[in-house]
């Protein structure tokens, strides 16, 4: 008797061992299917390769004319000329690169930005430059060469590539660049942003007097 009422409890235990075994196995099983677990995937050959420079942090080759990165140093700048970089475009509103580039050849522009200020009217000015193949290579960088670097090559792609805008805002999120979710603006803005304005601004030589703050338009045309 005693017997079978064991066996009769080792029976009702049987579904909770197999629960035991089957959550840890189906918990390792979502884990390894993340994109963490996927970081050794290979990485989209159209998106913008990384490459290692003295002096020049989070450097990536965008295409053939554009290169994107993070502040260099002034022994950075001079590895980008050597690199083949004949421009350098500086994205920050806080610091001049003037100093710094003394001793190279590069040429230079400043289009003053920031990542919470969206203004068309520098996104236009970025894309005839780099549209300009005479000054090529080009090298653009913010700070860390994330979020207003991102946001000018992601216009550069959909605008001159003619990238989706879908694809465009994977490369600038997963790209390995450090962009910085909290800049919602940036993804909204890619996001409704019509390229073809862009598009017939570079053609005619229209000027964009736009800019939206914190996702709040104020429009003026000339």
């Amino acid at each position: 008797m005693k017997q079978s009422v064991l066996n009769k409890s080792r029976f009702r235990n049987r579904p909770h061992f197999f629960l035991g075994l089957i959550i840890p196995l189906l918990f390792i099983f979502l884990v390894s299917s993340t994109p963490a677990c996927q970081a050794n995937s290979p990485r989209p050959t159209n998106w913008a390769q990384p490459l290692t420079l003295a002096g020049v942090s989070n450097l990536y080759q965008v295409s053939d004319q554009l290169y994107r990165c993070a502040q260099p140093t002034a022994a950075g700048f001079k590895e980008l000329e050597k690199l083949g970089i004949k421009t350098i475009i500086n994205l920050r509103a806080e610091r001049s690169d003037r100093q710094a580039l003394s001793g190279t050849n590069l040429k230079y522009y400043e289009i003053p930005s920031k990542a919470t200020e969206i203004k068309e009217e520098n996104l236009l000015r970025f894309l005839k430059i780099v549209t300009n193949p005479d000054e090529a290579p080009y090298a653009v960088h913010c700070h860390h060469g994330a979020d207003r670097a991102g946001l000018f090559v992601a216009v550069y792609r959909i605008v001159v590539q003619g990238w989706p805008k879908e694809e465009a805002i994977r490369e600038l999120q997963k790209g390995g660049f450090g962009f910085h979710n909290t800049y919602t603006n940036i993804i909204k803005y890619l996001q409704t942003f019509d390229p073809e304005k862009f598009r017939r601004a570079l053609k005619n030589g229209d000027t964009l007097h736009i800019s939206l703050f914190f996702r709040q338009p104020i429009l003026t045309w000339s």
